[in-house]
């Protein structure tokens, strides 16, 4: 069986209607908070081990998957899932891999003024979606 690549990554919102996102060190590159599957890892597995990496032992409700997408990495077949989720408290303590990191407001996904290496559509289907998973 070939092996597929699976990448999480997460819409962190809090209650001013923004969301986290995360510069990597010594790079202009900003990211949301999230990572790759390990082996032998589930994918809430993942997506709560990145949290915590990358963002110490924060509180965040994770609502949903909001984005998946398929594509090929180094010539593998991979998937990478956007979650939403809710800020619940704790204190951001970013790891060594990053310096940095903003809240965003929904307004500017609106405006297309984000610092992300991803496609607008990605933000602006999630912040879409985001009332109605925040409601169930």
């Amino acid at each position: 069986m070939e092996r597929q690549l699976v990448a999480v990554g997460i819409m962190v919102f809090n209650s001013k209607s923004e969301f986290l996102m995360l510069k990597y060190r010594n790079l202009e590159f900003w990211a949301l908070p999230g990572g790759a599957m390990e082996k032998d890892e589930t994918v809430i597995g993942c997506l709560h081990r990145e949290l915590r990496e990358e963002l110490g032992e924060v509180q965040v409700e994770v609502l949903g998957i909001a984005v998946a997408r398929s594509f090929i990495c180094d010539g593998l077949p991979a998937v990478s899932l956007i979650f939403l989720g809710n800020y619940l408290g704790g204190e951001i303590i970013l790891s060594d891999e990053h310096d940095a990191y903003r809240w965003i407001h929904i307004t500017e996904v609106e405006k297309g003024e984000l610092p992300h290496p991803y496609d607008i559509d990605i933000f602006q289907k999630a912040v879409k979606l985001y009332p109605l998973l925040a409601q169930v």
